[in-house]
């Protein structure tokens, strides 16, 4: 009998990290991994205030001590993993997880995608600015891993949180470029939930080999308009919506590709660019992997702003 998948997950105190082991410890998830599940990271006191779960439920995880930037440790903490799950972010290079994860022999490497689709073909030339997860995901899959790039297009939260990041300005602004195209989104919660789908289906390279190397996972799609509609319908407060041309926001992203991001709103001004141009909708192929429905757009500005 084959045994239930082992996850070690790298890099717990991001967005995604308690939503991944939330879902991991929740049915129809929970009963289908072994536990304790395995937490890689340097610091066991800033992952345990970033996960409420690893106090509540301690019997379910062990922590093990590791640096991903050095490697140091990682060999212990994977060896024997059928899933490592990658949630580390971009401040330095993810060769030495890919290198454990490949010297370990681990069924399923999902890598720290989970944003929009970073492919040079999807991208154009804005891939500049996603060029260190284009080639850390390509690096892991050059030495023989199976790699799952997970793209959920922007987290529906900052759609209604994060001011610049998806239209938002304020509670009562919105501000978009013209054509205001839709882009697509997913909520923190379902992206959690599908790497723990992904996660069940690592128990033998057979199954984790059926997976699709890019799953594309969708709650819904968005626009600057319809932010701000939402946003008014839940708060009962008109939102004001300013339009801008889209070479203004293209001009600035251009700017950005030829200097380097120097800071979120760099980053979020290449995302707008995106979206005004139609580069972050697509199609979601994740029936495969997770049946269940995803949270609309308006079900999670519901949790927002209740």
């Amino acid at each position: 009998m084959t045994a239930a998948p082992t996850v070690a997950i790298v890099g717990l105190t991001g967005f995604l990290a308690k939503h991944v082991i939330n879902a991991l410890i929740s049915e129809p998830y929970k009963s289908q991994i072994s536990t304790p599940i395995r937490l890689v990271t340097r610091d066991e006191t800033k992952a345990k205030a970033a996960i409420p779960a690893i106090e509540a439920s301690p019997d379910l995880f062990k922590f093990y001590k590791a640096d991903a930037a050095t490697g140091e440790g990682l060999a212990e903490a994977f060896e024997g993993a059928t899933a490592i799950v990658n949630l580390a972010g971009t401040g330095f290079s993810h060769d030495k997880i890919s290198d454990a994860a490949a010297k370990a022999k681990t069924n399923l490497y999902v890598a720290s995608e989970f944003g929009v689709p970073t492919t040079e073909k999807a991208l154009g030339k804005y891939a500049p600015v996603f060029d260190f997860k284009i080639k850390a995901t390509q690096q892991a899959r050059d030495k023989g891993l199976k790699t799952v790039a997970v793209y959920n297009g922007l987290f529906t939260e900052f759609a209604f949180r994060v001011p610049g990041a998806g239209g938002l300005q304020s509670t009562t602004e919105a501000q978009t470029y013209v054509p205001d195209k839709e882009y697509a989104t997913t909520s923190l919660v379902d992206i959690g939930r599908s790497v723990a789908a992904l996660v069940t289906k690592s128990a033998t390279p057979e199954e984790a080999g059926k997976l699709p190397d890019e799953l594309f996972i969708k709650g819904g799609s968005l626009s600057g308009k319809t932010v701000a509609d939402i946003i008014s319908k839940l708060t009962g407060k008109e939102v004001a919506l300013t339009e801008k041309p889209q070479n203004e926001i293209v001009d600035r992203a251009t700017q950005v590709v030829e200097n380097g991001v120097k800071g979120r709103d760099d980053f979020f001004a290449v995302l707008q660019a995106l979206f005004t141009q139609g580069l972050a909708d697509y199609e979601a192929n994740a029936e495969a992997v997770i049946a269940d429905a995803f949270e609309t757009p308006e079900e999670v500005a519901k949790r927002v702003f209740k």
